[in-house]
């Protein structure tokens, strides 16, 4: 019988479970939104934004850090011998018994053996390489492998890597010293006697086109520091540059035409062309240097020849200082690399930028005896036996 109202039924919904395909479809629509949400963020806030910190985030937001905040912990031997670098995020460590490839977590990639008294490392863009002063073997690799061995008749004197362009200097009979340019494929490419001077190290330009040698003659009596540079289609010289009243310690190819020379009393930025900008520092005593991949280069200014205070300054490739910071500890490393520069003392690491602005520290670092600045801002710190990675 009706009461005037309808009669109500139960009324059951059935849902139809999801399928394998929704699910992923839910999950990429999630991921998609967050992309794009991180990218209005970045539009919105790009000048506040720190490219390296987020670059660190999405390296390294996997690894898990120990309570000293570092993430890998590789096992080394604690030869003074030993020489380091780091190649693609991964570091590279060259000792008596050969060189061997670490990845960012710990782990070996590779272990090529071979005898070398005097080992040293140093990296390029894709591809790296080891060297043995004295000896007779040079090494080339990538992130996976050895490469090439070159086995010399003569010792070796120096060896560099600008881009991807090996240079080789060696000593040769009848002449001062030999230099060798090998191209990307490896091959050897170019090479000059030096009859007159000394070849203290030499380097090809990155872009292949040119190679310049630092040479060391007696002019009426006292040693001169001369740049010499040669097209890799011609034999004869294309330029040159005296260093008057410098000895010259070092340099390396800053861009396809610029260089950075480094001296006991001055860092000089040099073109091809032959014009050139100096930072000058003849009332202090040099402790220390590297060069960043961003050709600016960092200084260690001792206050005395004991080095117990010091300056840390950081100079631009037009010779203008950039920061100066002073240390009342005793520096044990410096290193530049991209826009951080860390600087070691005992138990402690300083990373600071460009301009010197400190931007972490790190304490209770002991036995600490290098650090490596990475162009991420991460720095591998070598203790007696071990590397770590710190992550800011």
């Amino acid at each position: 019988m009706s009461n005037g109202k309808k009669d109500v039924e139960n009324k059951v919904i059935k849902f139809k479970p999801q399928s394998d395909f929704d699910k992923k479809r839910i999950k990429y629509a999630v991921i998609l939104i967050v992309l794009a949400l991180v990218g209005i963020a970045l539009f919105v806030f790009a000048d506040d934004i720190n490219t390296d910190e987020l670059t660190r985030l999405f390296t390294y937001f996997s690894s898990a850090k120990d309570d000293d905040g570092s993430i890998s912990d590789i096992s080394v031997s604690s030869d003074a011998r030993n020489s380091y670098g780091q190649l693609n995020g991964n570091f590279v460590v060259a000792d008596a018994g050969g060189v061997k490839l670490y990845s960012v977590n710990g782990q070996q990639i590779f272990n090529h053996s071979v005898l070398m008294n005097t080992p040293v490392v140093k990296t390029g863009n894709e591809i790296g390489i080891v060297y043995d002063i004295g000896g007779n073997t040079l090494l080339v690799f990538n992130k996976e492998s050895v490469l090439k061995t070159v086995e010399t008749d003569y010792p070796v004197i120096d060896a560099s890597i600008s881009g991807d362009w090996i240079t080789l200097t060696t000593e040769e009979n009848g002449y001062k010293a030999l230099v060798t340019v090998f191209d990307k494929n490896l091959s050897a490419c170019y090479m000059f006697y030096s009859a007159d001077a000394y070849v203290t190290s030499a380097a090809a330009a990155p872009d292949g086109h040119s190679v310049t040698a630092l040479s060391m003659k007696i002019v009426d009596s006292v040693f001169v520091s001369e740049l010499l540079t040669y097209r890799l289609d011609s034999e004869q010289l294309h330029s040159s540059f005296t260093l008057k009243d410098q000895t010259a310690l070092y340099f390396e190819y800053i861009s396809d035409t610029e260089m950075c020379v480094v001296c006991e009393e001055a860092v000089y930025f040099i073109s091809e062309d032959g014009t050139s900008s100096v930072y000058e520092y003849a009332s202090s005593y040099l402790g220390g240097f590297d060069i960043s991949t961003n050709g600016k280069v960092s200084l260690v200014l001792n206050k005395n020849s004991v080095g117990s205070k010091c300056s840390i300054v950081t100079v631009d490739k037009d010779g203008t200082l950039l920061g100066s910071v002073d240390s009342n500890s005793e520096l044990l490393s410096v290193s530049y690399g991209g826009d951080y520069v860390g600087a070691l003392t005992s138990g402690q690491l300083n990373i600071y930028d460009n301009n010197m602005s400190p931007r972490l520290a790190v304490s209770d670092i002991i036995g600490a005896k290098k650090v490596f600045m990475q162009e991420d801002g991460t720095a591998f710190i070598v203790f007696g036996d071990r590397v770590k990675l710190y992550i800011p």
